[in-house]
Formats: C-alpha cells, sequence, structure tokens
C-alpha cells in the first residue's frame, strides 16, 4: 500500500476525534484497501478498530454493540454462518462465501422492508453505513432510513459480483447497526469443518 495510505491510517490512530469518527473513518481507509486489492492492510485496519478506546467506560469502543462485522468474509472463503436472532427463533444462513454473506444479508434487509417494521419514514439522523455505490451523495435531497434501504436493495446487479457484494456489505452495516433492537440480533460465528484427515 502507498506511504499516503500508511500515513493516513497513523494519522487516524494519533486523532484526538471521538471513537465514532475515529471507528468510521478506519472503516472507509479499510474498504478503500479492499477496492485497490490490498487485504492484508485492510484487515489490519479492522483489526485497529478493536484498539479505539471508549472514554466512558475505558474499554475497546464497539460501534456495533457486541458484534464485530468481518469484513474479511467478503473477500476470502471462510466455513462460517450467520445468525439473526428475530422472534420466532434464530435462523442460520450459510456465509462461507462472499457471495452467501452478500445474498444473505440482502436477502433479510429486504424481508424486513417489505414487513414494515422498522425503518422510519422520517429524514434518517444515523450516520450512513460505508457508502460503497456512493448512493448517497451530498447533493441529492436527504434520504429517509426507508429510502437508503430501498436503494441499497435496488444497487447490484445480480449478474455482477462486485456490485453484489459492495451491496451485501451495506446491507449488512444497517442491520448490525440495529443489532441491539429486540428480535434484530445479527451474529457472524465460525463454523467448525470435519475432513478425511480426522479420522
Amino acid at each position: 500500500m502507498s506511504l499516503d495510505i500508511k500515513k493516513r491510517f497513523e494519522e487516524i490512530q494519533n486523532s484526538e476525534a471521538t471513537p465514532v469518527k475515529k471507528m468510521r473513518a478506519l472503516w472507509s481507509l479499510a474498504e478503500y484497501c479492499e477496492d485497490a486489492g490490498d487485504y492484508d492492510f485492510a484487515e489490519e485496519i479492522y483489526e485497529a478498530r478493536n484498539s479505539v478506546i471508549d472514554p466512558k467506560t475505558n474499554k475497546p469502543f464497539n460501534l456495533f454493540g457486541g458484534s464485530r462485522f468481518p469484513h474479511s468474509s467478503f473477500h476470502a472463503h471462510v466455513p462460517q454462518v450467520i445468525i439473526f436472532k428475530e422472534k420466532h427463533g434464530d435462523r442460520y444462513f450459510d456465509a462461507s462465501t462472499p457471495e452467501n454473506t452478500a445474498l444473505a444479508c440482502l436477502y433479510v434487509l429486504k424481508e424486513r422492508l417489505t414487513a414494515g417494521y422498522f425503518f422510519s419514514d422520517e429524514l434518517s439522523k444515523d450516520v450512513d453505513p460505508g457508502d460503497q455505490l456512493n448512493l448517497f451523495k451530498s447533493n441529492e435531497k436527504p434520504l429517509t432510513e426507508k429510502q437508503k434501504v430501498e436503494k441499497i436493495i435496488s444497487s447490484y446487479d445480480k449478474n455482477d459480483p462486485v456490485t453484489l457484494i459492495r451491496a451485501g456489505k451495506m446491507a449488512a452495516d444497517f442491520l448490525l447497526n440495529r443489532s441491539d433492537y429486540e428480535y434484530e440480533g445479527m451474529e457472524f460465528e465460525k463454523a467448525e469443518v470435519a475432513t478425511l484427515e480426522d479420522f
């Protein structure tokens, strides 16, 4: 990765910004590295988010209230599942490939939008998820949370894995931002894999 990116990484780590701003800055920089194909440095940046301290608790600041979003699942094949903790029980989705991870997040986001039980029609005051597809440009009128979700769901091409995975990341951001709400929990869990060598 270029010296400019590494310098920016150090600046963010040493800044006096609030934990939320620092986490978002690290997130955006890691996304930039992913798009440039430097997955190792991107993962290093994601890991650095664990060193951001919450001054209120003096513990590592967690933007998503307990869930760390493993972006590595969007560029690697790993045995894992996504667990959605809903009112009538837990639902498990295969997240062993980047495409499956993206599809699971988009599917649940669309399902919940259709159900109409949590997206607000008021202008969104929350921080936007990583704007992978430049959907929320500053020159546009402010969007409601519901409109943003609609844009994410309609932003990908089923035949283009790049836009699918980017839209999936944004869907995951929205879902994880709400994971502390009742019946909207979301977790990533590694799965065990048995092989013939184990016998």
